[in-house]
């Protein structure tokens, strides 16, 4: 086992340990952060187990990006809820301080780059974040109102709207790559600079994937077999858009596709693998501490020889950042969009 696996299983076994003495100790070094947060103890303890996931599959992975997105994600987050990025960095330095408690010199060395990484990061504290909506693309002006009509939850205007669109010769793989992706960003980024809360963000995902359904009668399916593949999001991963519409895509393209959906525990899915005998197994995940559950099946399936003709397409936000990670987790291969995975299945079953 390497060190970078072996640091970030210790991480993930002292985790809940580690969080709590952070917290202790923050209140302990700060008077004033106590009286400001000792009614938020657990929600502190919490957060600081967040990081720590984060950290250690950084690490697993051996990705610089993946912290450094990290940090980005964060700084924007905390900012708009008026946390400053001296109590930020601060909370990480106790963390540094309190997993050299636990590792050897060797693993020191090894944590305190990806700290270092974290700290330098934070010093910049200058990201924006700027609206998926804009920019040059064919169907910007469908894709705004739509998002706006969703906002207003006027679900039967934005079918019409998609369904007038769609019968004036607008591609039905258009809406899913400019409509439908373009929003769940947007309606992501908004939640995360505190435009939006956490349920008008599930509203809006609801409404479009409840959106999709009704648009099924005007995807065109061909006539062509060309295999069987399972579809699934790992683990307790609920952001499910992305794989559905991969989904969609293969079946248009002449793939029997079997959909599992969001919030699939491994054992689910590697059932299902040895009932179905797929050609291909999609997976996807839009959180990055997501990415053990990536691996854990992954092996699993590698690891039975019964399996050895299925082949793994990954995919979602962890693998678009860091281009080469779908070969750390071990896949076969990696799509970027729903329209690139088509491509890479016919690729790997050709």
């Amino acid at each position: 086992m390497d060190i970078e696996r072996e640091l970030a299983i210790l991480i993930r076994s002292n985790r809940d340990r580690l969080s709590e003495a952070v917290i202790n100790d923050m209140f302990s070094k700060s008077p004033k952060l106590k009286d400001k947060y000792e009614q938020l103890f657990e929600r502190l303890v919490s957060d600081v187990k967040f990081h720590y996931d984060y950290i250690a599959e950084a690490i697993d992975c051996s990705s610089e990006t993946l912290v450094k997105e990290y940090v980005r994600w964060l700084l924007v987050f905390f900012r708009d809820i008026n946390v400053p990025q001296r109590e930020i960095s601060f909370t990480f330095k106790l963390m540094q301080k309190e997993l050299h408690k636990q590792i050897t010199d060797e693993k020191k060395n090894l944590a305190d780059r990806y700290f270092g990484i974290i700290l330098a990061e934070m010093e910049k504290n200058d990201y924006q974040t700027t609206s998926y909506l804009e920019g040059d693309y064919p169907l910007k002006d469908l894709t705004k109102k739509y998002f706006q009509l969703l906002l207003l939850h006027k679900r039967r205007e934005a079918i019409d709207l998609l369904k007038n669109a769609l019968d004036s010769g607008t591609s039905i793989k258009d809406i899913y790559l400019q409509v439908f992706q373009k929003t769940q960003w947007e309606i992501g980024r908004r939640w995360q600079t505190k435009q939006l809360t956490v349920a008008e963000e599930h509203t809006f995902t609801a409404a479009t994937q409840m959106i999709i359904s009704q648009l099924y009668p005007y995807l065109f399916y061909s006539d062509e077999f060309k295999g069987k593949i399972i579809a699934a999001c790992v683990g307790s991963e609920l952001h499910e858009v992305g794989i559905r519409m991969v989904a969609d895509f293969l079946e248009m393209d002449g793939w029997n596709t079997i959909y599992l959906g969001a919030n699939s525990p491994t054992k689910t899915i590697y059932e299902a693998v040895h009932k179905e005998k797929p050609d291909v197994l999609a997976l996807s995940t839009t959180i990055i501490p997501h990415l053990r559950q990536v691996r854990e099946i992954i092996n699993l399936i590698k690891q039975d020889h019964r399996l050895n003709y299925v082949k793994i397409v990954v995919g979602g936000y962890p693998f678009n950042l860091e281009k080469s990670l779908w070969k750390q987790v071990k896949a076969d291969g990696f799509a970027e969009n729903a329209e690139k995975a088509v491509d890479e299945v016919n690729r790997l079953t050709g």
